[in-house]
């Protein structure tokens, strides 16, 4: 009842939050098509993806990223936790830019989210579950833009392994057992 009454009495951040959910929906539509179409004709991502673990992988990051955000599919290229399942090749690291520009497109909601939180924060009472959500809207949107820049930028040999010393591992070489 309390979330009624304050729409009734404030309704622009509601306003502005339902329209940055929107946008927000219409950008994870677009990259879901936009970005799967960029991968496919890519030589490393399709030779990655031909594991059929890998397959149910992108699927279900396909479906999360939709529903929650399109960012979330940089997770396929992410090497966490050296699974094989989160290392996703690309050709270069300029591939990334059909990533990056939806990082940049995104920059709008997240502005609209901040904005019809701190709205929200002047207007609501302190001490209720509301004021408290929206501190929270502002503090990780807020994280998850400045994490959005650092992701932007990644270093050219970003796809090739290193040794510990920092030399890049080549491709193994088959030998034969008749050598040794």
């Amino acid at each position: 009842m309390y979330f009624m009454q304050f729409y009734f009495t404030v309704p622009l951040p509601f306003i502005v939050g339902l329209a940055a959910i929107g946008y927000m929906y219409l950008l994870n539509l677009l990259a879901l098509i936009i970005q799967n179409c960029s991968l496919c004709y890519d030589r490393d991502f399709a030779n990655w993806l031909s594991a059929r673990s890998h397959k149910l992988v992108v699927v279900f990051v396909n479906i999360i990223g939709f529903l929650i955000c399109h960012k979330f599919r940089n997770i396929l290229f992410s090497k966490l936790f050296n699974l094989d399942i989160f290392t996703a090749k690309l050709d270069s690291t300029s591939k990334f830019k059909v990533m990056n520009v939806f990082s940049f497109l995104s920059l709008l909601h997240s502005g609209a989210a901040i904005f019809a939180a701190v709205v929200a924060v002047i207007s609501a009472e302190h001490s209720t579950q509301l004021f408290y959500a929206c501190i929270d809207v502002i503090v990780v949107t807020s994280v998850n833009v400045i994490f959005s820049f650092f992701n932007v930028l990644k270093p050219k040999d970003y796809f090739y392994e290193k040794t510990t010393d920092g030399f890049e591992l080549k491709k193994r070489i088959n030998v034969d057992d008749d050598f040794y």
